[in-house]
């Protein structure tokens, strides 16, 4: 395929669906183009690049995650969600809630860490958030 720029402006909104991609409708074939926008962006951000961020593609790779949270993960949990992050001496670190343990035993986790235990594609889905902000 072609490869092309994307820039981002905070307020607008804009999708394209080619005609052959119908699968990326899925709940939203039934919808008007407006409603389409209206529906998915409900929050500010891409509700649909969210999910395929944030939730494994399939079972092979949900075992993967189990597999590498159990080595890396804290007390061999898995990461559920990245909260939020900071900027720690010119590296950003992002907040990290452990399956199964309370908010306070959320931990600051670098990028390396991150990839480490397979999920970096969690803090990127956080930033496309923040960026929408």
């Amino acid at each position: 395929g072609a490869v092309g720029e994307v820039e981002r402006f905070r307020c607008l909104r804009m999708a394209y669906i080619a005609q052959g991609h119908s699968f990326h409708l899925g709940d939203y074939s039934k919808c008007t183009p407006e409603e389409y926008i209206q529906l998915r962006f409900r929050n500010g951000y891409d509700e649909e690049l969210q999910k395929r961020l944030t939730a494994p593609s399939d079972e092979k790779q949900a075992a993967t995650l189990r597999r590498l949270g159990a080595k890396f993960g804290k007390y061999g949990k898995q990461i559920e969600a990245v909260v939020s992050r900071c900027k720690r001496r010119g590296e950003w670190r992002y907040e990290v809630k452990w399956e199964g343990l309370s908010e306070k035993q959320n931990t600051f986790e670098s990028v390396a860490k991150l990839r480490q235990l397979g999920i970096e594609r969690m803090a990127a889905a956080l930033d496309e958030r923040l960026a929408a902000a």
